[in-house]
């Protein structure tokens, strides 16, 4: 009976956990964050909305991150609204999440090495391919977008890095990080 409450109590610690990473998500990319257009519109974004994302990938999993990085995604289009809503830029929201999860899938320790990789796969896969992509076919912009937003990646990968491993660092070291995992 004590272990079937400690199952129920971390479920709801997770997602109320999940839930504050997805406001924060939500504030720091849609209200925090600045629009670069490099090509006339709206072709890259410069903030932090997907580091909430990436913790709770890192924290729990590819499913936890996948879902926080959609509804960071869906809310942000609610709230925030850049023009018409596509589903697709939220798939690819879950991707922020689902593949740095995919590197902590047996809760492996959250070196630095591993979350560069997780963060540098997940950012090239997302947002300099997929997000590319899909500017390029739904807004009709020019192939040459992917120069920015290779070199906006070049910065903010290892930021994002950083400010992971910090957060993670933090997290253990709190008497919340034992209940948070």
């Amino acid at each position: 009976m004590q272990a079937n409450r400690l199952t129920n109590h971390q479920k709801i610690v997770r997602l109320v956990v999940c839930a504050m990473l997805t406001a924060l998500g939500v504030v720091l990319g849609g209200l925090l964050s600045i629009p670069a257009m490099p090509f006339g519109s709206y072709t890259l974004k410069i903030g932090f909305g997907v580091l909430p994302v990436i913790i709770a990938g890192v924290l729990y999993g590819p499913g936890y991150g996948a879902i926080v990085g959609a509804l960071c995604d869906l809310l942000q289009a609610l709230i925030f609204p850049k023009g018409a809503y596509m589903p697709w830029f939220t798939v690819v929201g879950a991707l922020f999440g689902l593949i740095p999860g995919l590197f902590f899938i047996k809760r492996q320790t959250p070196t630095f090495l591993r979350i560069l990789l997780a963060v540098a796969v997940g950012q090239i896969a997302g947002s300099v391919i997929c997000n590319t992509l899909l500017v390029i076919w739904l807004y009709g912009s020019p192939w040459q977008i992917v120069y920015a937003r290779i070199i906006n990646q070049v910065v903010m990968i290892p930021l994002y890095s950083a400010l992971v491993y910090l957060c993670m660092k933090v997290i253990a070291k709190t008497k919340m990080g034992k209940a948070l995992v």
